[in-house]
Formats: structure tokens, C-alpha cells, sequence
């Protein structure tokens, strides 16, 4: 053991070995604090999660704006099908397509 601490080489790999672990250790706890703080936000009352998940009734929104969202969603499409179709607007996007397929890689 003792002609293990008197290699200069593994000695310089030991302490390189505690400095990494000190450096580990120092940001664990910075991670752990941030943690606590966190949960301790949830805990009172502060912030978003809190929002969502003590209030059903902001949950039951939320969704609500989702499914409403998605919906307008599919009218959109709908509608911008429909103008494809239309013979004023036709034109424009058939120079949409030819411009994409032109910059289509090949």
C-alpha cells in the first residue's frame, strides 16, 4: 500500500479521483437544493404545476383548450383544401407545388 502512495503517477490519479468526486458531490447538492426548492414551491401553492394539478377544474380547461385547438386545427385544413380548389386561388397553389417539386431534392 505504501509503494502505491509513493508512485507519483497513481498518486496524481487518486487525487484527481477525490477532486472529481468533491466536484460530484458539490453539484449533487446544488441539484438536491433546487429539488427542495421546487417541491417547496409546489407545496405552497406556487406556480404552474400547482395549478394543474390542485385545480380540477383548470385541468378540465386546459383540455378543453386542447380539444378546441385540434379542432380548428382540422377546419383549417379543411378550408385550405377547399382553396386549392378554388378557381381564383388555384393558380397560386399549383406554382406552390411546381416550386416545391423544383427544390425537391432528388
Amino acid at each position: 500500500m505504501i509503494g502505491v502512495l509513493k508512485d507519483t503517477a497513481t498518486a496524481g490519479k487518486i487525487k484527481n479521483i477525490i477532486i472529481e468526486l468533491d466536484q460530484s458531490a458539490t453539484a449533487l447538492h446544488q441539484t438536491v437544493n433546487n429539488l427542495n426548492k421546487a417541491v417547496t414551491n409546489i407545496k405552497d401553492g406556487k406556480g404552474a404545476v400547482n395549478y394543474l394539478t390542485q385545480d380540477p377544474a383548470s385541468a378540465q380547461k386546459i383540455d378543453s383548450v386542447i380539444n378546441n385547438v385540434n379542432q380548428a386545427s382540422q377546419l383549417l385544413k379543411e378550408n385550405l383544401e377547399a382553396l386549392k380548389h378554388n378557381f381564383l386561388l388555384r393558380g397560386y397553389f399549383k406554382k406552390l407545388e411546381k416550386a416545391k417539386q423544383k427544390n425537391k431534392p432528388k
